[in-house]
């Protein structure tokens, strides 16, 4: 069996592969293929019998952007899977994981960030998460608010649009919240086997790039402007996704934890190997 997984980065996609080769494994007793973000011209003719690919969905250029991209590589496969992610979660892990060393990221752009994590830590409603998401790895703060609102909106809305057409078309979309909460009955169902609770085989990517490995951490860090920020910005994206639209309620008490945080950040920049 021939297994596609297509999602956003900073959506699940590393531990749903995970989980699914070895469910794959354990059904009928193989060691099957992983394919991790391949690249170049020819790696569909390296695909087994076996195996699970996993392919990430953005304008990157090392990634697949097009619909009819996503629809012509599906056609190697015999399962097609798409995951999401709510949008307003993805945004916090991107905004952490950007200053990952190999991202190259500028030291004097990555101690503002950080310092304005530490603040935030501390006292979560005194900084806008978009205060810190808008700052560039390489060009530092962006020329305008306006221009950072126009590309989040557009990448955001690339995803959702297709992924409704994909799931017209036989795909099987799961989201990233059920995976985590083992609510996996009509995956399994599709599948025609259990995925594992468990990622058994990990590629040394799937440590570093595992964070919270929970959902709805955007209550702790959005504040009442950040709603007003970026509602206009995500809600299409939301509505393509199954999201509920009109759910902005924030924690009462909120709660940042420097271990997925500051910490974090500062692991990945500083290049400390792959981690939990």
């Amino acid at each position: 069996m021939k297994i596609l997984i297509i999602g956003r980065p900073k959506s699940g996609t590393s531990m749903l592969a995970g989980k699914l080769k070895a469910g794959l494994d354990a059904h009928f007793h193989i060691n099957s293929q992983l394919l991790f973000e391949p690249r170049g011209e020819n790696w569909l003719e390296q695909l087994k019998a076996n195996n699970v690919t996993k392919v990430l969905y953005s304008s990157n250029p090392h990634h697949i952007s097009t619909l009819e991209d996503a629809i012509e590589i599906s056609k190697h496969f015999d399962k097609k899977v798409i995951i999401c992610r709510d949008p307003r979660d993805i945004l916090i892990s991107d905004t952490l994981y950007r200053w990952f060393h190999r991202h190259n990221p500028k030291s004097e752009y990555f101690q503002l960030a950080l310092s304005l994590l530490l603040k935030k830590e501390k006292k979560p409603e005194s900084v806008n998460l978009y205060e810190i998401s808008s700052i560039s790895i390489n060009r530092g703060i962006p020329v305008s608010l306006e221009r950072y609102k126009k590309n989040l909106k557009a990448e955001n809305d690339k995803f959702s649009e297709p992924v409704l057409k994909l799931h017209s078309h036989g795909w099987h979309l799961v989201k990233y919240e059920d995976i985590i909460s083992q609510e996996n009955t009509h995956l399994n169902q599709y599948l025609g086997f259990s995925i594992s609770s468990e990622i058994k085989s990990q590629k040394k990517a799937f440590l570093r790039t595992a964070r919270s490995k929970t959902f709805g951490n955007w209550r702790n860090w959005f504040t009442r402007e950040d709603i007003i920020f970026f509602k206009p910005l995500l809600e299409k994206s939301l509505s393509n996704l199954g999201y509920n639209i009109n759910d902005w309620e924030l924690n009462q008490s909120q709660n940042i934890d420097p271990h997925i945080s500051s910490n974090y950040v500062k692991k990945l920049f500083n290049g400390e190997g792959d981690f939990q």
